[in-house]
């Protein structure tokens, strides 16, 4: 147990130096998010007007608002550094590269795995704004886990610079444009729907 309080007090370290090196970025990507929380918010209500289930927006939103507090708070960071501080002192931090990439593995099979169910699920949904959101949703994750398995060949490509931004950020913002657009997509068609198509 001392050595999870040990791992914990190192981590807050880190952690406080990731939080006060915050800069305007952080900021736009969180709103970036927020704004997209915000149009899944909107398609909830939506859903209740045609008396449709708006699980799948709620979800959605509250996923957004989680990966855009993560941003400001730095989470991923935390978690990080607090498996590498324990990897030291449980003395097996040398052989972490092997343990890396099978989380990495296990990760892609699950976004993947998760991907391919909802798609087989809902094959109707592939073409449509649930598709859409739930595409950039998982890239989203998939990008959070790649960032808290910290690898050094994956850290080197999502640190990686391109037009002045990461290339994980420039993935990320992505993302969350295609979660934007999905979103943006069903709440059109519901409004030519409620109109008559007129």
């Amino acid at each position: 147990m001392d050595e999870v309080f040990q791992a914990i007090d190192a981590a807050i370290l880190v952690w406080q130096q990731a939080v006060f090196h915050l800069s305007w970025g952080h900021g736009f990507v969180t709103g970036a998010y927020g704004a997209a929380a915000w149009l899944c918010f909107l398609n909830v209500q939506a859903t209740k007007e045609v008396q449709v289930s708006g699980v799948f927006w709620w979800a959605a939103s509250a996923l957004l608002c989680v990966l855009g507090a993560n941003v400001m708070l730095q989470g991923d960071v935390f978690v990080t550094q607090m498996g590498r501080s324990l990897a030291r002192s449980q003395g097996w931090y040398g052989q972490r590269r092997e343990l890396q990439y099978l989380a990495l593995g296990l990760i892609a099979l699950a976004v993947l795995g998760g991907g391919l169910w909802f798609f087989h699920r809902v094959e109707a949904e592939v073409q449509t704004s649930r598709g859409v959101v739930s595409a950039g949703l998982l890239a989203l994750l998939l990008l959070l886990g790649v960032r808290m398995v910290s690898a050094h060949g994956t850290d080197a490509v999502v640190h990686a610079r391109y037009l002045g931004l990461s290339i994980g950020r420039l993935f990320e913002l992505a993302g969350i444009a295609w979660v934007m657009l999905g979103a943006l997509r069903h709440s059109g068609g519901h409004t030519y729907a409620l109109s008559g198509g007129h």
